[in-house]
């Protein structure tokens, strides 16, 4: 990608084709790119996602338009154990819930879950089993639910 006579990164288009099925055909769809394309998705590890060309655009739009979520705060995983962490767990809805995965939509926690039932958490058994960084739970958050079971922080 870089011209070793001047050292310099190409702005000049590329196509990256993108192929789903076992058959490559000359008309599939194909994106045009930039490295500055692949820069603005991806900066660190250069990567670029099998997106159609109009999911192409929709990416770039929102990566240059956006804010990051790494620029706003750290990503966390959640602090509860689902196995070590279980005798802690509590049918009393007295207690602190347990915010599972299913409990957790787009703007809102849920009453009842999609599956699996709701399970409440005795705080005074979950830090005599882990310690917990009280900081982090008493703070502001953003909850989300994850997509993938990839972890790609190094």
């Amino acid at each position: 990608m870089t011209d070793t006579a001047c050292n310099t990164v190409s702005t000049e288009p590329f196509y990256l084709r993108i192929n789903n099925e076992k058959a490559i055909g000359i008309e599939e769809n194909k994106n045009q790119l930039t490295v500055n394309d692949i820069l603005t998705l991806q900066p660190e590890y250069l990567s670029f996602p099998l997106t159609s060309p109009i999911e192409t655009k929709l990416l770039l739009k929102t990566f240059q338009n956006g804010v990051r979520l790494s620029e706003i705060g750290d990503c966390k995983v959640g602090e509860v154990d689902m196995t070590f962490c279980k005798p802690a767990f509590s049918d009393d809805d007295t207690k602190a819930t347990l915010l599972k995965g299913a409990i957790i939509d787009r703007y809102l926690l849920r009453d009842k879950m999609s599956q699996g039932e709701i399970v409440f958490i005795d705080e005074k058994i979950l830090h005599n089993i882990k310690t917990i960084n009280m900081d982090i739970v008493n703070g502001e958050r953003i909850v989300m639910q994850g997509i993938t079971g990839v972890n790609e922080k190094i």
